[in-house]
């Protein structure tokens, strides 16, 4: 598995991978990596473990792009005011 460095593409995998995040830092917490994230497609900044996210396959981009429109579609239909 490629290794997650900043600028790497990756999904929370805690959150069904609903939204794709940019890695904007990598701290050390204690020995833990906390990865800090900001949205590409939502105005969002999050972190999170290291061992949480999957990083985006490039190489399969078009099912990728797929896979998360069928997500937060479905995801919008869930959503409550």
């Amino acid at each position: 598995m490629k290794e997650i460095e900043l600028g790497s593409l990756v999904y929370r995998k805690s959150y069904e991978k609903d939204v794709l995040f940019r890695v904007e830092d990598i701290k050390d917490c204690d020995g833990r990596k906390i990865i800090i994230l900001k949205g590409v497609e939502v105005r969002l900044i999050a972190d999170a473990e290291e061992d949480d996210l999957d990083i985006l396959d490039e190489n399969n981009e078009e099912q990728n792009s797929e896979e998360h429109d069928e997500k937060v579609i479905d995801n919008d239909f869930q959503s409550t005011p």
